[in-house]
């Protein structure tokens, strides 16, 4: 795969096909480090296994030039891991128990010193001090931070897509992420905490297990220290080499029970598995009416509910979006112009308040907002309702608080490293604000 998409990247389709934005190396899996990790494994099995040399070279060359190319840092650093791994495995599969004792009383010792002499000639602080400031490392430790809170509340999990459509309430500094990049917390905020726990003492278990070989307890140590990090086990290929690399030992032949009772469920299960599969698929071709018919998924309710012109059908659908999924918010902003279109400005407030809490980290709604109570204080001023004009008012004046909180619990980190936010409304909103104060 490697040398084929190295070959395509030569031509104007291979470019924007195999490789991503920046120029990494990704071959067909639209994702550079799942690429990456994929192509660490084959140069594992390839290093360990009793295969012809030319072919083993090929093979480990071809692999280590695509890990390269993917410039993916963590499977760079998993791999320097997982050759001292490789190294003291065969080394101590070949020693007695006291040379081993001995050996790892060495590397000890080693590792102390090497710590010693970077740390006075100040490489551990310039280490620290690159990791600390990167931009990536920085994402994700705001990722792992804020899912960890917010699975605290939710331990039974949300649902799939849970961090995804989540993310923007309990963010504690502006970014955007489709995965959590870690797959023990995407399965916690998914399926909940117990599943997730099981599937880890599941993975331990099979990696201390004396039945597993160590090829494969070096395969899953890699996938696994990966995964924490990414989110590879969503990638099938990956997914099926981690059940490869689990031990089966009671495998045995058995006739298919026909009765009845099995045969429903697995045809239920079946059936299931391909209508959610063709609604996935139709919404990544982007035919969302029938993605809707197969399932109704928020993605495509979303896309439908926005580009209807008809009032009444956009009600409707924002109602189904919210009753399967409370975390988004753009059914809250539909419906907030919906009972503003209508004069229902207090329901409309609402809706747009809601809109707020589930995403306050976009300026725009602020704007929106204020557009709705200037446009309600008016109203009620004309209709004499002076209590829910004040009202009005009151509310237009808090929105510089609402924004000033709201700077003041961004996380440090995400101010210094992160993505930058602007907190700025612009200089009408502000008059606007001023106005009311």
């Amino acid at each position: 795969m490697t040398v084929f998409t190295e070959l395509m990247g030569f031509t104007e389709f291979g470019k924007h096909r195999f490789y991503d934005n920046i120029g990494d190396l990704h071959g067909a899996f639209e994702y550079a480090n799942a690429f990456a990790i994929y192509l660490l494994i084959a140069f594992i099995i390839a290093l360990c296994s009793n295969i012809k040399i030319p072919f083993k070279l090929v093979t480990i060359v071809v692999c280590a030039y695509g890990i390269y190319k993917s410039n993916s840092r963590a499977v760079w650093m998993i791999s320097a891991v997982m050759l001292v791994l490789i190294v003291l495995c065969y080394v101590f599969k070949n020693v007695s128990k006291s040379t081993r004792k001995l050996i790892v009383i060495l590397i000890f010792l080693f590792g102390v010193l090497s710590f010693i002499i970077l740390y006075r000639f100040g490489i551990v602080e310039k280490v620290f001090n690159y990791i600390n400031t990167d931009g990536s490392f920085n994402e994700r430790y705001l990722y792992y931070t804020d899912t960890l809170r917010y699975i605290l509340k939710h331990p039974f999990g949300k649902g799939a897509y849970a961090f995804y459509f989540a993310q923007s309430k309990f963010q504690s500094a502006y970014y955007y992420a489709i995965d959590v990049h870690c797959d023990l917390l995407q399965y916690a905020i998914e399926i909940g905490v117990i599943p997730a726990l099981l599937f880890a003492v599941v993975v331990l278990k099979q990696l201390f297990s004396k039945q597993t070989s160590l090829l494969q307890k070096l395969v899953l140590t890699a996938i696994m220290l990966h995964s924490l990090f990414d989110y590879d086990l969503q990638f099938i290929s990956i997914l099926f080499v981690l059940l490869l690399c689990f031990d089966y030992p009671n495998i045995q032949e058995k006739e298919v029970d026909s009765k009845l009772i099995p045969t429903v469920v697995a045809s239920v299960f079946a059936v299931l598995y391909v209508v959610i599969g063709l609604s996935a698929f139709c919404n990544y071709i982007g035919d969302h009416q029938k993605s809707v018919y197969y399932y109704k998924n928020t993605p495509s309710l979303i896309i439908l509910m926005q580009s209807t012109n008809d009032k009444q059908s956009a009600y409707v659908i924002a109602q189904e979006i919210l009753k399967r999924n409370d975390s988004v918010y753009e059914p809250n902003n539909v419906m907030a112009n919906i009972y503003s279109a209508d004069n229902k400005y207090g329901k409309a407030i609402k809706q747009m308040e809601l809109v707020i809490e589930k995403d306050p980290r976009t300026m725009q709604h602020y704007r929106d907002y204020i557009d709705l109570l200037v446009k309600a204080n008016k109203y009620y001023e004309e209709r004499g309702e002076t209590e829910k004009s004040q009202n009005c008012k009151n509310k237009i004046a808090s929105v510089d608080d609402m924004i000033m909180e709201l700077k003041e619990n961004t996380a440090t980190r995400g101010i210094l490293y992160g993505r930058k936010q602007n907190f700025e409304i612009g200089k009408k909103y502000k008059k606007i604000i001023k106005q009311q104060s």
